[in-house]
């Protein structure tokens, strides 16, 4: 019964990646509304990484760990059965600014933060940030 659970996951992680790969040719054009669909894509797929990880180690990866933790067992944890994404790298939009990580965060268990396409806090428009938590979404 056990597997069944991950397996729906990595289905729903899977459509996850195949809709970035869909939104992907508008963004090379420099679209920015689709950058910030990109990064919301991108924040999501991590979301099930994050909740993959909680339900192995019973907890989400520390801010001090990060991201990295989902893709990399950096202290030999038994418990961790990852990778928990299927990337190389976790930690940045698709403006190429870095993500940032609270756990725990202001809203939930953790954030996870894009500061938008000007990559500064606050903002309107594409510039305004996309908080993702492990119970609510703003964009």
């Amino acid at each position: 019964m056990r597997m069944i659970k991950p397996v729906r996951i990595a289905i729903a992680l899977l459509l996850v990646t195949i809709s970035l790969y869909l939104f992907a040719p508008s963004a090379n054009r420099g679209d920015s509304r689709s950058l910030r669909q990109l990064t919301i894509i991108k924040m999501n797929e991590i979301r099930g990484g994050l909740e993959l990880f909680q339900r192995d180690l019973g907890r989400y990866p520390s801010t001090e760990e990060g991201l990295k933790y989902l893709i990399q067992n950096g202290d030999a944890n038994p418990l961790w059965m990852g990778p928990y994404m299927n990337v190389k790298e976790v930690s940045s939009d698709a403006w190429g600014h870095s993500l940032l990580y609270l756990c725990p965060g202001r809203h939930d268990h953790y954030d996870l933060i894009s500061y938008g396409r000007d990559g500064s806090k606050g903002g309107v428009g594409q510039n305004e940030d996309i908080t993702i938590s492990d119970k609510r979404t703003d964009n």
